[in-house]
């Protein structure tokens, strides 16, 4: 199998889960579990079935990317979600906080890479990297560098 066809393939698997978890549900959420214990301490509603989660840094705010290409953002303290920025066209497999917590950026199915500034909730940078899928993204400990990959090996 070639890997446009797997990635295909996840695709639909993935869709087909999220369609599935949606109508037994009536919602999309996600929780948050103790690491310890793995008891559940919280439920989160998303605007959107969820995708991927980052915590800030300092742990004060959980970011949530979802499947229709909006970022979700919760404050920790108050177990709830405090806004939604529509950012992508598409999913959002990658998402990362800069080590002091101010920016994060988004990596999407819809090929764009995103800088965002937390506090204004703006978007700051986008970068179209070759079109391809955005899987991942990643911030150097520095702050300085952000990495993306993509299926095809950006």
């Amino acid at each position: 199998m070639t890997n446009p066809e797997i990635l295909a393939r996840k695709k639909a698997l993935r869709e087909s889960a999220q369609a599935a978890r949606k109508q037994i549900l009536g919602r999309a959420d996600f929780g948050l579990h103790d690491p310890k214990t793995g008891a559940l301490v919280a439920r989160l509603e998303t605007a959107a079935d969820p995708w991927a989660v980052a915590f800030s840094p300092d742990g004060a705010t959980l970011l949530a990317s979802n499947q229709d290409g909006s970022i979700d953002i919760f404050s920790v303290e108050a177990m709830e979600r405090v806004g939604t920025i529509q950012g992508h066209g598409r999913l959002i497999p990658g998402i990362a906080f800069t080590p002091d917590g101010r920016l994060f950026a988004t990596g999407s199915e819809d090929g764009a890479m995103k800088v965002w500034d937390l506090q204004s909730r703006r978007e700051m940078l986008s970068l179209q990297p070759g079109g391809a899928e955005i899987v991942e993204v990643a911030f150097d400990p520095s702050g300085r560098y952000l990495a993306g990959a993509t299926a095809q090996g950006f």
